[in-house]
């Protein structure tokens, strides 16, 4: 139930140039079998099964994945583990269940379930900082790769920062790239610091044929924030602005054969998707199709350059003022579009999911 997907141009160019790193100096001195015991009654193995109504026979798919037990008998997963199920398991070495699906996240690939409590000692899991993250330092994997017992790997964090194409709001999503090993099964387990802490949700693995050791975890404390909503409405609320591309850098300018200098900085739109504020008000997406690495990007649409007064010269800049929207925002945006300015103005809608969100080239 592992998705699997071909990573953006830049991470494979950072990939292709990296060197050996150092592991960093532990800020714990847990060995390997601590960080373990620390967490392993936290971490849940997950069947699922589904049934594709497009065959005659074989029907019922079944699906294996990890869960993370975050609060007594609330397990935390990836959205595709569980995906479309009839039925949905939860077990560890001392109970089983059936789960019941409370609900998710498909943008971020997150689902919540509920499992029974019964009365046992149950140790709440500690969680790490992104922000205290640093490539080189320890980094461990654990869940239930192709649904055997419960596997502890060990590498370290190799990537921090990088970007995975799944939908139209993944520009907004950061993600730890990490060596340890991660199979299919791993999806939804606990990628932990060398103090037993979950520093992420296990959620994907690189399929591109040259590539080696590259998983991916969502940063847990980028998670937990929505837990709540889920676990109320079901759902995560988002605003609506339809827009996926990134910033304009004076290379990809060259590549709209006009001087770099001419071209101002901002967040150069790739697509827009159809009904969304973008949409509506007309701006424009990408057209001329490049082969940027092993990734292909959409030049010649609008550049972003302010929202709301404020300039986007960085991503650090885009996020922060996507992150601050809110549904029913009336935003002003100031757009460059053939070497002119532009004013517009975008009431933003709550963004609903797409079954597209989850696949990347019908693989997930």
């Amino acid at each position: 139930m592992l998705k699997f997907l071909k990573i953006f141009c830049a991470s494979m160019i950072a990939s292709a140039l990296a060197f050996s790193v150092a592991a960093k100096e532990p800020e714990c001195t847990f060995s390997a079998t601590e960080v373990y015991e620390r967490i392993a009654d936290n971490i849940v193995k997950i069947i699922s099964f589904s049934i594709d109504q497009h065959r005659v026979l074989e029907r019922v798919r079944p699906g294996i994945g990890s869960g993370i037990e975050i609060e007594p008998g609330l397990i935390l997963t990836n959205y595709h583990v569980v995906q479309g199920a009839k039925l949905i398991g939860a077990s560890t070495n001392d109970w089983a269940f059936e789960a019941q699906f409370l609900g998710g996240d498909p943008v971020l690939d997150l689902a919540l379930l509920r499992v029974p409590f019964y009365e046992r000692n149950f140790v709440a899991p500690e969680f790490g900082a992104y922000n205290d993250l640093d490539v080189g330092q320890r980094a461990y994997v654990l869940g239930y790769p192709l649904g055997v017992g419960l596997t502890l790997s060990e590498g370290l964090v190799s990537g921090l920062d990088r970007q995975i194409p799944l939908n139209t709001l993944s520009w907004t999503t950061r993600y730890i790239q990490t060596d340890a090993a991660v199979s299919p099964g791993s999806s939804g387990g606990a990628l932990l610091d060398d103090c037993g802490r979950i520093i992420g949700l296990v959620s994907m693995i690189s399929s591109h044929p040259q590539a080696e050791n590259m998983g991916y975890a969502l940063p847990i404390d980028s998670i937990m924030p929505l837990v709540g909503e889920i676990e109320e409405k079901g759902y995560v609320s988002r605003p609506w602005h339809g827009l996926y591309g990134q910033m304009m850098t004076p290379l990809i300018a060259t590549l709209l054969l006009t001087d770099p200098a001419s071209v101002p900085e901002g967040f150069m739109v790739e697509t827009v998707e159809p009904g969304s504020a973008a949409e509506k008000i007309g701006i424009k997406g990408g057209f001329l199709p490049v082969m940027w690495g092993f990734s292909e990007i959409l030049i010649g649409g609008d550049v972003i350059t302010h929202v709301n007064g404020q300039p986007i010269r960085s991503r650090e800049d885009a996020l922060k003022t996507v992150g601050a929207l809110e549904v029913g925002d009336v935003i002003s945006l100031t757009v460059w579009r053939d070497g002119v300015s532009l004013e517009l103005q975008a009431e933003l809608e709550e963004r609903r999911n797409f079954e597209s969100d989850l696949w990347v080239n019908g693989q997930r």
